[in-house]
């Protein structure tokens, strides 16, 4: 392998986990082209103390149609991470991408109260589009295999991406134990065999768990809560006007 400023490096194995954008897994199998979900997300950080009037459950997951927000405490406590995901035309690929003045509140209108004010209390608001790839008929190319999102990138509704990328790296460590040189093209073939059914699975999971955490009122968006209280081992739903909020989920199931 020759780096871009020509030094030439010898490995038996290059693991390339880099990301959604991979370089190399276009370099592996070819272009690939970023699938637009049709949705975008605005993530704002808010320091902890700044909303602990609002009696925000300590994780909630808030749903209705045609969008759902997510909140959770990160850092220790210390802050709160709020994801909000709505239907939209365009959105930028960019983690670094502003969202237009007050967008995140128009698009929230009429939602619960607590939700609205986290929402006019933030402060510079990110905004992105997610773009998941095509599920790959396979990982790697001799001794070279992908991870994580380079692997199977995927859109974030059932929060699955990072644990599917340390199960790839728990079951690549497993192959390669006690592995020699010539076996690793083979050890990595097992390595795929054992993780790619999962992995694209969940990609189709999380998919449609967007789909489903965005049905319009009536009967679907109850069967739809009642499906999710039965799998909540601790839960706490509040019927809002726009939707539900579920307190703590049961990551078991």
């Amino acid at each position: 392998m020759t780096t871009a400023d020509g030094e030439r490096v010898v490995a038996d194995l290059v693991v390339a986990a880099d990301g959604i954008r991979s370089t190399a897994r276009q370099w592996l199998f070819g272009a690939d082209e970023a699938l637009f979900s049709r949705t975008a997300a605005c993530r704002v950080l808010l320091p902890a103390d700044e909303v602990a009037d609002l009696d925000l459950p300590e994780f909630g997951v808030w749903l209705g149609p045609g969008r759902h927000l997510v909140h959770h405490p990160v850092k220790r406590g210390e802050l709160l991470n709020v994801v909000a995901v709505f239907g939209a035309e365009t959105a930028q690929e960019s983690w670094t991408a502003r969202a237009r003045p007050g967008e995140q509140l128009g698009e929230f209108d009429g939602w619960d109260s607590r939700l609205v004010r986290v929402l006019e209390r933030a402060g510079h608001v990110f905004r992105y589009g997610l773009y998941p790839r095509a599920p790959l008929a396979r990982w790697n190319l001799g001794r070279v295999p992908l991870l994580g999102d380079s692997a199977h990138a995927m859109v974030p509704f059932l929060a699955p991406g990072a644990a599917q990328s340390i199960l790839d790296a728990a079951v690549l460590g497993d192959v390669l134990t006690h592995t020699t040189p010539a076996e690793v093209s083979a050890a990595l073939d097992a390595h795929v065999h054992r993780r790619l059914a999962t992995a694209t699975s969940t990609q189709t999971s999380s998919a449609r768990a967007g789909e489903d955490f965005h049905l319009p009122d009536g009967p679907a968006a109850q069967a739809r809560d009642a499906r999710m209280a039965a799998h909540t081992a601790m839960h706490r739903f509040m019927p809002q006007a726009s939707g539900w909020a579920i307190d703590v989920l049961d990551l078991r199931t």
